[in-house]
């Protein structure tokens, strides 16, 4: 089950994290403002979440998507376009990268520039081996070498 939508809402509503069967959630590009709700890591099916190019503003959460915690057999990417796709670029999200990131098991995708994002970028990313894009482009973060 896949849903875009051309919004009429302000704010992302609290009940999209009832939608069990949801695959995709695309919300891009709708002006929305607010926080990234929790309600959206009880989403266990949600494969691609694309919040980009809103007014989102907070933390992101340390509980994503179940499904981005599950082991799967990791499918062409050519033959599953959105599988494993976390995109929350061109908001105003602050605070820093999670840890817990790096802890995803299907992450193809991770895109996170533009945002108001600070501090190091987490080492935890070295272990998503499934990378295709990894997209963190902003002036505030650094790598620590130590």
């Amino acid at each position: 089950m896949s849903m875009a939508l051309a919004v009429s809402f302000r704010s992302i509503p609290v009940e999209l994290g009832n939608y069990n069967a949801l695959t995709t959630l695309d919300l891009g590009n709708n002006s929305l403002n607010g926080s990234i709700l929790e309600e959206l890591s009880n989403l266990s099916q949600l494969q691609c979440l694309v919040l980009s190019y809103n007014n989102l503003n907070g933390k992101i959460h340390s509980k994503g998507s179940k499904y981005f915690n599950q082991i799967y057999d990791i499918p062409n990417s050519s033959y599953v376009q959105n599988h494993g796709v976390y995109d929350l670029s061109y908001n105003r999200l602050t605070g820093s990268i999670l840890e817990e990131l790096g802890n995803y098991m299907v992450v193809m995708d991770l895109l996170l520039s533009n945002n108001m994002l600070s501090r190091k970028i987490p080492r935890s990313l070295a272990q998503l081996s499934n990378f295709t894009t990894l997209d963190l482009s902003s002036k505030n973060l650094y790598v620590n070498p130590f």
